[in-house]
């Protein structure tokens, strides 16, 4: 009997732990994967639908897909923070190399990018011209370079998934 309760002792909280770090992976899978749904909404399917709607003028066009990078970029953020906190927690080094990637095209687009496109923006709504410029393009890149890692993350958190079970 006494040996039983041991076996239990000690059986049990590796079970839990096991539970709980397939709980971490299945969420953090999830978070990459909406994550996911949110950049092709966002960057890949709205963004270049609203230039297409002749009622829609170049500048309202404009200030509205402002304003929507900017919110998406405060939701990026926390997406990101959410996705560092549980990577961390799930201790898989592959996953921080993606999380540490994925942060810097974050960072590079908050601090870099999104201000000098917004200053273009208020040129061109102010009756202004602005040179050529591949900022667009390399937003674009980035945006695509997201996905990917994103969907690297997704599927290395299902891998920790089936590992833990």
């Amino acid at each position: 009997m006494y040996c039983k309760f041991i076996i239990i002792c000690a059986v049990f909280p590796v079970k839990l732990s096991m539970k709980i770090q397939l709980e971490k992976s299945i969420i953090f899978s999830v978070i990459c994967l909406v994550w996911i749904g949110l950049v092709l909404g966002v960057s890949f399917l709205a963004t270049p639908v609203k230039f297409m709607a002749p009622s829609l003028s170049l500048s309202v066009a404009l200030d509205i897909g402002r304003q929507t990078f900017k919110v998406f970029n405060v939701l990026e953020l926390m997406l990101v923070f959410c996705v560092l906190t549980l990577g961390f927690l799930l201790g898989r080094k592959r996953i921080h190399v993606y999380i540490a990637l994925l942060a810097l095209i974050i960072f590079l687009q908050t601090v870099w990018l999104l201000p000098v496109l917004d200053d273009r923006v208020e040129v061109i709504m102010g009756g202004g011209a602005v040179d050529e410029s591949s900022l667009h393009s390399i937003y674009i890149v980035l945006e695509f370079m997201k996905l990917v890692l994103l969907f690297c993350m997704a599927f290395s958190g299902m891998k920790v998934s089936t590992v833990a079970k």
